[in-house]
């Protein structure tokens, strides 16, 4: 996923942000690694350090988009503890997490999160799919002054995705067991996985059409490159 501008578009980095977050735009999202950390592999060293301060203890990045590289890998985990660090130290962006779609003239981008103006209190947070991994979400939602993350990985399609994050939702709302004794995040044990599994098999290399991202209906934001 791209956004394609020619060579010499200058963007905000507010504009860059809004169009990984709802485009997944990886070429925006090389420009800004390399505009804050002088190189891919510079940005790339910025995360570690960052995933390190937080106790992700099953990640390692190599790239800022996540495109297939055999070195880089993350956990469920890992995502939920990024995910509540986001919300804690950066509240002032949250809207960043929760824009239904962009629009840059006549072009309508929608957020690929299915959750986004479906489920109740849904407020953002971020997709992600290649073939290795398959469908996965971090989402946010807030109902009765609680808020909840929800981590899903390994869906076999959008609609799977936002599912099993509606029912994680449902479950954890409602009060129900997740099996993990009371534990803290940061107390949940390591991965049974000795490496991170991979999906191509199952999600790529199967008859029919490649599996798409979208999933749901927008609500609009303007961006305006310069």
């Amino acid at each position: 996923s791209k956004m394609g501008f020619k060579p010499g578009t200058e963007l905000t980095l507010d504009n860059a942000l809004k169009m990984s977050m709802v485009k997944s735009a990886n070429d925006v999202s090389v420009a800004i690694a390399e505009s804050i950390g002088g190189s891919v592999e510079g940005f790339a060293d910025m995360m570690n350090a960052a995933a390190q301060r937080l106790g992700m203890r099953e990640s390692r990045f190599v790239n800022p988009h996540g495109l297939p590289d055999e070195r880089q890998q993350t956990s469920a985990r890992d995502m939920a503890v990024l995910g509540r660090a986001l919300l804690r130290e950066f509240p002032q962006h949250d809207d960043l997490f929760a824009i239904d779609a962009i629009q840059l003239g006549k072009r309508v981008m929608r957020n690929h999160n299915g959750l986004m103006g479906r489920y109740p209190g849904a407020d953002g947070m971020k997709t992600g799919f290649i073939c290795a991994s398959g469908f996965n979400v971090v989402a946010s939602a807030s109902q009765g002054g609680r808020r909840l993350i929800t981590v899903v990985m390994g869906s076999l399609n959008a609609t799977e995705r936002t599912i099993k994050a509606a029912q994680l939702f449902d479950k954890g709302f409602s009060g129900g067991s997740f099996g993990f004794g009371g534990q803290r995040l940061e107390d949940l044990p390591a991965s049974a996985n000795a490496s991170p599994p991979n999906m191509r098999p199952i999600i790529c290399e199967r008859r029919g059409p490649l599996p798409s991202e979208d999933d749901g209906a927008p609500l609009t934001a303007s961006v305006s490159p310069s």
